[in-house]
Parts: C-alpha cells; structure tokens; sequence
C-alpha cells in the first residue's frame, strides 16, 4: 500500500508584484524521487522551503503526512559559503549534514543542492545512501548524473511555472527538446499560412484597385467590389488563425574573462619546498610544482585534504611561494564570500572595478543579472546567483591570473558551460580546484595530486 507523505493544493508564491512559482497540485508517496530544476534565481528554494514548511504559500496549501527533513543549500550558521574557522572543508561539512540527516529517518528528505562540494568519492556514497532511503524524495541539483540515477520525475520551474516531466534529466531535456521541435514546426506551419494569405489578400486587393481604377462602368464597380470582397474574406481568415508563438529559446549567457594585461614572466608562479599546516593539520610536506605563463592547471584531492588553503596561501605569497612581477591573482573562494551582503549586486561589482556602469551591467546582462535584479542585495541571492555575481566581479577585476575554488557550485547547467568556455579562452594563468570532472578535462592541460604521503613534484 502506497503511502502518502505530502499533498500540494494549488500553491502560489510571489515576490511583490511578480509570480515566483504556481503548482497546481501533487501528491509525493514513499519512495517517489522528484528532481526540481531550472536557472538560477528561478525559485527553486523558495520553493522547496515551501514545500518543507520553512515559508508559506501566498495562495492553496501543503499538508504534510509525515516527517520531513531539509537540509538547505547555505542557510544558517552551518552555511558552507560562511567563513569557517574550524579548518573542516565545504565537503566535510556537507558530509556532517547528511549525517544529521540520515539520523533522523524522516518520511520525505527535501535536500538543497546536496552534491555541491562532494569530491567524485563521496558523491558516490551519497548517491548510494539515496538509493536505499525508504522515503519520498525532493532535491534540487544541477548534477545531471545524479537526477538521471535518482530520480522518476522532473519538475521544471520556468517563467514561474512548474511543469512536471516523467523520467529523470535525460528524458526530460529529450522531451523538453522534441516539445521545443514540435512547436517550432507549428509556428513555421501557421508564418508559411499566414504569409500565403497575406500576398492573396494583397493580390485581390491590388486586383480590386484596377478594377476601380478602370473606365467608371458598372462591370468594372461591381467586379472591383467582388475582388474586394474577397481580399476582406482572406484577411478575416488570417485574423481567425489559431496562432503559434514562436517557442523561446533559453538565452545564451556568456562570461568573459580579459585581462588587460598578462605577467611578463615566463613562469608567473612557483612553489618551492612548501610546508603546509592550518590549524596544526599538516597538509603538504616539501611540495615543489610551477604554473607556466598561460598554463591551466587542476589541483584534485579528497574533501578536506587542503585545496582551498593551498589556494589562499598562494593568493597571500607566503611562504615557499615566489611570484614574478605584474601578477594580479583574481580569487574565487567556495565560500561565496566576496560579496558584501549589505550592498546590492550592482554596487558590489562597482566597488572593484575601474569600468563604468554601463559597462558593468551590459556584462553582468549576459550572465542573466538584468534588470532590477542588479539592485538585489547580496544578502537575499540565492546560491547560483551569488556564484554569478562574484565571477561578475571576478571578470570585471584586472586580474591576469585565476585562483578558482569549485566556481561551478549552485550553478545552472547554462552558467556551467559558459563558465567552461570562458576558462577555455582565458589567454591567462590558472588553477582550478573543481570535483566537476568534464570541467577540468575540458579546461585544464595539468592535474597536480599532492596531498598524498609521496606527492612531489
């Protein structure tokens, strides 16, 4: 006997004036896996905080049947964009709350993001642990392989909308594309109509002129409004035609990237001989390597092994690290914390940049931060949109060499492949730290593993 652990009733959610999401109506069972996805910004954690109790519609209702249990994306003091002085990794902490969750065997997990930060190890354990829960399940990801594992249906939220989708990612981006085909057939069926019935209408009607332009007779007014008539006949049927808007294709969001000007030196960082050890944790032991002008190069390892504090002491030239003159590193940090949450998008990038605001927010458009979303405060984004806004600063810097600690984390799946081909055709230096394999295959020409007991190179 199926059993029911929640029940939507034609819920609707608004920020202001404007429609964030409308859901009809759903009823989720033990057992149920349902991915929720859709661009940044879009009002998937609203959504889902909804759907777990945290917020309430503005119209309909939900009613829960059983327990529930969410674990947000970076709410509340546990945040993984936070700064952390506890010297625990993104990875861990994140580990730490699937622990509490899976602790609490509730009837249906809602979970937030819950691969972002997992190295390729513990993805897999996740993965595994979501399998065998007993309970209905709720997630928002942008991982493709895990909604393709997981999940049963996708639900869509788009233009304030969630439309539901039978099968995992893959079966859902093939419907969405065949949906996208068929009415793009529809719509160049019925401008091909429209267009024929027109250069009719205009053929009669030209013809209807002739006629009364011609010798004053009744043949020639009788026969002047009979073609009239029928040019009037033709214009009403296009006036009656069930019309087909043309399909809207998602936007393409660009991120660029331009140094003004790249570091002379032939080898623009070295590391000679580091001793790493935050906290007292040794991490690194008499560890040699170089990046070469224009050279990217992947730093890999475990949750926790030090990747991010190998960046940041990098970033401060300590010591064992020489830089060559004219290098201006640009950081992203995964803990998101380049934005002053006080200040809005828009003067958030400002506060760095030597570009005028025209500039800016032509740029910051490309990344779908449009209009009066530039005047959001930092504080109110949520995860993907602040990962735009701080490579929005990042890009907008004059940075010629990039410090890059998992940029893709909360990101849509149209942001990550800008992203991608952005580094691509970065002419600068970088190091990236990333769990997201195709991203580092497709950027990087040099993998570094050197937290391990023999690493040196």
């Amino acid at each position: 006997m199926s059993y029911l652990v929640l029940s939507v009733q034609n819920i609707k959610h608004y920020i202001g004036e404007r429609l964030l999401f409308s859901l009809p109506g759903a009823e989720l069972y033990r057992g149920d896996r349902i991915g929720i996805v859709g661009v940044n910004g879009a009002g998937k954690t609203t959504l889902l905080r909804v759907l777990a109790g945290l917020a309430a519609p503005d119209e309909g209702s939900v009613a829960a049947h059983g327990s529930r249990f969410f674990m947000s994306q970076m709410e509340g003091s546990d945040a993984v964009y936070l700064t952390d002085n506890t010297g625990y990794s993104g990875g861990e902490r994140v580990r730490a709350r699937m622990a509490a969750a899976m602790a609490e065997r509730p009837d249906l997990l809602l979970l937030d993001e819950p691969a972002s930060h997992l190295d390729d190890e513990t993805r897999g354990a996740l993965l595994q642990f979501l399998k065998r829960f007993p309970g209905a399940l709720l997630l928002i990801s942008h991982d493709r392989y895990l909604l393709d594992e997981l999940c049963g249906e996708i639900w869509e939220l788009a233009d304030g909308q969630v439309t539901r989708f039978s099968g995992g990612y893959t079966d859902y981006q093939d419907a969405k594309r065949a949906k996208f085909e068929s009415d793009m057939e529809a719509y160049a069926a019925y401008t091909e109509k429209k267009r024929q019935l027109l250069r009719a209408a205009e053929g009669q009607h030209a013809a209807a002129e002739r006629f009364q332009n011609g010798p004053m007779t009744p043949f020639y007014r009788g026969k002047g409004r009979a073609v009239e008539k029928k040019a009037q006949a033709l214009r009403t049927r296009i006036e009656k035609l069930p019309e087909a808007a043309r399909p809207r294709e998602l936007g393409r969001i660009r991120v660029d990237f331009d140094p003004r000007e790249l570091p002379v030196s032939r080898v623009p960082v070295r590391v000679e001989r580091l001793h790493l050890a935050p906290f007292g944790r040794v991490l690194l032991e008499d560890v040699s390597f170089s990046v070469a002008s224009g050279e990217k190069v992947a730093i890999v390892g475990k949750n926790g092994c030090g990747k991010s504090s190998l960046l940041e002491h990098i970033l401060r030239g300590g010591e064992g690290v020489t830089l060559a003159p004219g290098v201006r590193f640009g950081y992203f940090s995964q803990r998101l914390d380049a934005l002053d949450d006080n200040k809005t998008l828009l003067e958030n990038v400002m506060s760095t940049t030597r570009h005028p605001e025209s500039f800016v927010r032509l740029n910051m458009s490309r990344l779908w931060i449009r209009g009066e979303d530039v005047h959001k405060k930092a504080g109110v984004l949520s995860g993907g949109e602040r990962v735009k806004g701080c490579l929005a600063k990042l890009y907008h810097s004059d940075a010629n060499f990039l410090l890059l600690d998992e940029p893709t984390n909360f990101l849509d799946v149209y942001a990550m492949q800008a992203l991608q081909e952005a580094l691509e055709a970065y002419p600068g230096a970088l190091i990236l730290v990333s769990h997201d394999r195709a991203l580092r295959e497709a950027v990087c020409s040099r993998e570094l593993d050197l937290f391990t007991e023999t690493a040196k190179v």
